[in-house]
């Protein structure tokens, strides 16, 4: 995975670099930067506006800018809800955001590949029922990210399904996303043998 061209690919493909913001993420200074400045960090990841994802996530230095800046920005009504936003709050500045982090490290470094790489080529096909919901205003994580996968023969038994919300669906729009979990697990047959799939 290399970080560099993956946004340069994904910003010639479709005009924006969805992973623009891994650059602050991955930095040595974020995770202090995000504490210090906790309540834009907090506004960053749940802005109101439609398009805030692509104009902060998916742009060069946005995220970074806005965090230093302490910025602030409409927030979506579920995260306005002062029980979301406080125990958020305290949870961050009392364990921090450099365990979080990790798994960006893990992935831009290398350390993921390091073992995915000795797996054998038919361990790549997931072969379970799998749902995915996408949102629609997710620009970091568009809904058809998952379709190359599909197309590849990787994912035989994906259902998708699209919401209109942010990027975190389940805590925007519960009475859409629950309903579609619960009506695509009695659809399921979980009893297939793996000589079935």
């Amino acid at each position: 995975f290399d970080l560099k061209q993956v946004n340069t690919a994904t910003e010639a493909a479709t005009g924006r670099p969805f992973f623009a913001y891994w650059e602050f993420l991955v930095a040595p200074d974020s995770p202090q930067l995000m504490v210090t400045n906790i309540e834009s960090t907090y506004a960053s990841m749940h802005a109101e506006p439609k398009d805030w994802a692509e104009k902060t996530l998916c742009a060069y230095g946005a995220l970074r800018k806005f965090i230093e800046s302490d910025g602030r920005a409409p927030l979506r009504p579920y995260a306005a809800d002062p029980r979301v936003k406080d125990r958020w709050i305290a949870r961050f500045r009392r364990d921090g955001f450099g365990a979080p982090l990790r798994w960006y490290h893990a992935y831009v470094n290398g350390y993921m590949w390091e073992v995915e790489k000795e797996l054998p080529k038919e361990r790549h096909k997931v072969t379970v029922p799998l749902l995915y919901i996408g949102a629609s205003q997710d620009s970091a994580s568009p809904t058809a990210g998952i379709y190359a996968p599909q197309k590849a023969g990787l994912l035989p038994y994906l259902t998708i399904k699209e919401v209109d919300s942010g990027h975190w669906q389940t805590m925007e729009v519960p009475d859409k996303t629950g309903p579609l979990i619960a009506a695509w697990l009695r659809e399921q047959d979980f009893t297939l043998s793996k000589s079935k799939l």
